[in-house]
């Protein structure tokens, strides 16, 4: 579909265009290079099934779907013969509570807590301070500390 209109319930049936795929601009979202990047980030752990996604090739985009999907199953499996629990870089565990608000029927949560009323520009910055999203950022020096033991 290349047209969404909104069609006005009436008798008129008066059709409106709500969105022309022919007219809007493609924007490019910005990513750090694949050497820049670690192995489980999306574009270098994917990156081969949506090369061939986008070369229409399914039979190999199944293949290497398999492959990304096996080598999971293999880490966690071997992680989990080793007695290693896996905890996760970014995300805590909710601590269940009367006051969960906005957590409630979440497992985890980003590991630190933002002030949402703050100005854009500082809850950007915050952001960038814990994970490296632009080209040339580094990595915090408790990049590799599970976020349960990490401050918020």
């Amino acid at each position: 579909m290349d047209v969404m209109e909104i069609k006005k319930i009436s008798r008129s049936a008066l059709k409106k265009i709500f969105y022309d795929t022919h007219k809007s601009e493609i924007i490019r979202p910005k990513v750090r290079p694949l050497e820049e990047q670690l192995d489980r980030e999306s574009n270098k752990l994917w990156g081969a099934t949506i090369r061939a996604l986008s070369e229409r090739n399914h039979a190999l985009a199944t293949e290497e779907k398999a492959k990304v999907e096996n080598n999971q199953r293999q880490i966690a499996k071997t992680r989990l013969e080793s007695g290693v629990e896996f905890f996760p870089r970014l995300f805590k565990k909710v601590q269940t509570s009367k006051s969960a608000g906005s957590a409630e029927g979440l497992e985890y949560v980003f590991f630190k807590d933002f002030d949402l009323r703050n100005d854009p520009e500082v809850l950007k910055e915050e952001l960038f301070e814990i994970m490296p999203f632009l080209p040339g950022q580094t990595y915090r020096s408790d990049f590799e500390t599970p976020a349960s033991e990490k401050a918020s």
